[in-house]
């Protein structure tokens, strides 16, 4: 059962004048736009687990830092192909930059973040020791 009422992540943004801001500093749906695909946090007694809907990306094209606190992914989805000989009447398919921030709880840091990207699902796994801040690139395994 989900914890609705507390929430121990926050995601990053900040208000500029009241307006929501995008993960990477962007307003939504404004130029610059980054969209933030859906995520699931969970938090076990032995780590916190991110799973990000990430389909049609390729590993390649996902980036992932853990600076401090912070987990950052952002990326591309690329569309791999036009409608040979045809037009799309109709594209629901997110495509172009994406992104997403998370603020870890105190007491957690950027060492001993794993993440796994498997079937258009990206899980990283941040483990709940104390260890120090810094900023690290994480490779993604696939």
């Amino acid at each position: 059962m989900g914890k609705y009422d507390w929430n121990p992540w926050e995601i990053l943004g900040g208000a500029a004048g009241g307006a929501r801001r995008g993960p990477l500093g962007a307003a939504p749906g404004g130029p610059g736009a980054v969209r933030e695909p859906p995520a699931d946090v969970v938090d076990t007694p032995s780590a916190y687990v991110i799973e990000i809907e990430l389909p049609g990306v390729r590993r390649e094209d996902i980036g992932l830092e853990a600076r401090g606190r912070e987990i950052v992914v952002f990326g591309t989805a690329r569309q791999e192909k036009d409608a040979e000989g045809g037009v799309y009447l109709v594209m629901e398919r997110s495509r172009g930059a994406f992104g997403r921030r998370f603020l870890l709880p105190r007491g957690v840091g950027a060492a001993g973040v794993h993440a796994v990207f498997e079937a258009g699902l990206l899980t990283v796994t941040v483990p709940k020791r104390r260890v120090a801040g810094g900023s690290v690139r994480v490779a993604v395994e696939g």
